[in-house]
């Protein structure tokens, strides 16, 4: 048998099908090209018939009816948060409200005040409302501007409640994507009818909810016609492209962390029991005293001021692909792009001359040592765990001298300083032992890089020799599902192999330990200055 894993990504979507060994039997890329990359620029927004026609094409150009081993299952990863209203006939009312949409912001203060504060919502939810624009905020922004919309939406979808529609006639999402809506209960894995009654919302509006890897049905036989699929197809739950990436990259077990570093630089850690791992902090909370009234009062507001630093801190979590485990994560939108903006600005004559041999001509003439400067990556506003719009990229210590390898470096090591705050800070927060890094996506490809990253982190990283994890992972569930493997632990141990591994280097991570206590002050000397700036944007 083989199985199909289609993943909608930021830029284009991405099929591939994979034989029981994990043999690539067919593969296929759609860009979605320049009208929508101008929708996203300048109104951040993203037309549905972008994402559904990627998939098409994808999925017909890996001309599945001519393969000996025909595919039995598909299943779909997709890029998280992105959700639009459609009508009775499946027909879209809005644009999706894209991540770097700041529209529903103000929606944030709203939803924690009618929720009961952010540990409420984080306790039911797993989310973290103040650090990302979610599902709530958006429904919330179109309900208000959107005249008319409310009565006419019969359905929110994400992107892959919206594909397994188009497949299925079902409208399906899994746990993972579910939880990124801020109206899912990831204790019961349900929709809230808590949070749902509050805002106005009906269950009906939600998609169905299933565990990622659970069958939707038969494809539909007039889309199997459309895209040359076999008939007999079945459409499986897939899940939110982090959980998916997490999952293609092994993570599976307490202490394997995982590394994309795509767009987003996003990593990923699975818990076994998610009230569990928080029941400390909330029976802290809870905790009765004997105290007089008027010292209780002032004890929980204190209480209440503590908790609300630790949530301003703490990361998200979202149900995972499989069952009963639950998987966190850090994010941060001043990834690949930042490496890009280098590219744009400052290297244009070697772009101009190596093209798509560009990084390896600089990673080839830099060492692991740390660079001359420093740079605090902010170019899109410092996300965790400072959580902070008005920030911006910072370069320090810049002289005639100075050429773009070394800003390059200093760009590399402050991505990774960046990785280390929220580390520490996950360790301190919540004491989980980190045992290795997995690192997944384009940007894992540089070596010099991944050094580096062990010499900072002072953790063993690795990469794997299928870096396809979202597809992967949605095969894996497929091989599953037709009992090909026993359960998710023993496709991983047959699938996910490591490809390289990188060890710290002891003299020269003292180095950057050094180095990065002097980061680790930056962002707050520079704080007054960015907020001056932000009265010009």
């Amino acid at each position: 048998m083989s199985h199909i894993g289609v993943d909608v990504g930021f830029t284009g979507t991405k099929a591939v099908i994979f034989s029981i060994n994990g043999e690539i039997l067919a593969s296929s890329y759609n860009d979605y090209g320049a009208r929508y990359k101008k929708d996203l620029l300048e109104k951040n927004e993203i037309n549905p018939h972008f994402i559904l026609d990627g998939v098409k094409k994808v999925l017909s150009a890996c001309n599945s009816k001519y393969l000996k081993d025909k595919p039995k299952t598909i299943a779909v990863s997709v890029s998280g948060d992105d959700l639009f209203p459609i009508d009775a006939k499946g027909r879209p009312l809005h644009n999706a409200l894209s991540a770097y949409n700041h529209k529903p912001v103000k929606y944030r203060k709203i939803i924690l005040k009618k929720l009961g504060g952010p540990e409420k919502v984080f306790y039911e939810t797993g989310q973290v409302v103040e650090t990302d624009v979610l599902g709530l905020p958006r429904i919330l922004w179109l309900f208000d501007n959107i005249p008319g919309l409310r009565s006419k939406t019969w359905k929110f979808l994400c992107w892959e409640s919206y594909v397994n529609w188009y497949l299925t006639g079902i409208a399906v999402t899994d746990y993972s994507n579910a939880s990124r809506f801020v109206t899912f209960d990831i204790n019961k894995n349900c929709w809230s009818s808590r949070i749902l009654e509050i805002f106005g919302l009906d269950t009906d509006k939600m998609p169905i909810a299933l565990l990622a890897g659970e069958n939707i049905g038969k494809i539909r036989n007039e889309v199997a016609d459309e895209l040359s699929l076999p008939h007999d197809l079945q459409v499986l739950a897939g899940g939110f492209d982090q959980a998916t990436a997490a999952l293609g990259a092994g993570v599976f077990k307490e202490g394997r962390f995982s590394l994309g570093m795509g767009t987003v630089f996003a990593s990923h850690w699975v818990v076994n029991d998610f009230k569990k791992t928080f029941k400390d902090r909330q029976e802290a909370y809870d905790k009765p005293t004997n105290e007089s009234a008027n010292t209780i009062v002032e004890v929980k507001k204190e209480t209440q001021q503590a908790i609300n630093d630790v949530f301003n801190k703490i990361y998200p979590y979202c149900s995972y692909l499989v069952k009963d485990k639950y998987m966190g994560l850090l994010c941060n939108f001043n990834g690949s792009n930042t490496m890009n903006w280098f590219i744009d600005n400052l290297a244009l004559n070697e772009k101009s001359r190596y093209k798509n041999k560009i990084y390896d001509y600089f990673n080839d003439k830099i060492d692991a040592f740390p660079s001359k400067l420093f740079f605090m990556p902010h170019f899109t506003g410092a996300t965790y765990p400072v959580n902070d719009l008005n920030s911006r990229g910072t370069c320090i210590g810049l002289e005639l001298p100075t050429d773009n390898k070394e800003i390059l470096k200093a760009i590399y090591e402050g991505l990774i300083f960046e990785l280390k705050l929220n580390y520490s800070n996950l360790i301190k927060t919540s004491g989980f032992d980190i045992k290795e890094i997995i690192a997944i996506g384009g940007s894992s490809r540089s070596k010099i890089w991944l050094q580096m990253m062990a010499n900072i982190l002072n953790l063993k990283v690795s990469t794997v020799k299928i870096d396809e994890g979202g597809c992967l992972a949605c095969a894996m569930l497929g091989a599953v599902s037709t009992g090909e493997y026993k359960d998710i632990d023993e496709a991983i141990t047959n699938l996910v192999k490591l490809k390289e591994t990188y060890e710290p280097q002891v003299k020269i991570n003292k180095l950057f330990e050094d180095k990065f206590a002097v980061y680790n002050s930056i962002y707050k000397s520079v704080k007054k200055f960015n907020k001056y700036l932000s009265r010009y944007r």
